[in-house]
């Protein structure tokens, strides 16, 4: 299989209009105040639950910071 080569404008482009969804989508909950209507209040019960799934969680968080900002160009 061959890999689709996109210029990086287009792969920035697609990152930042899910980071713009992901705030919109976070901001319109945060304004219409019902509870466990926001990504954090539904996603907290769930890490909290156990420590592995914590550990599973930080570990997600670093591989992803790691992965899209510490790359060598």
């Amino acid at each position: 299989m061959r890999r689709l080569h996109l210029p990086s404008w287009a792969y920035t482009g697609g990152w930042l209009l899910l980071g713009l969804l992901a705030v919109v989508l976070e901001a319109t909950a945060l304004v219409n105040a019902e509870p466990g209507d926001t990504l954090t209040e539904m996603l907290r019960p769930a890490i909290a639950s156990h420590p592995a799934v914590w550990f599973a969680t930080l570990g997600l968080a670093v591989w992803a910071v790691r992965h899209l900002w510490c790359r060598r160009p």
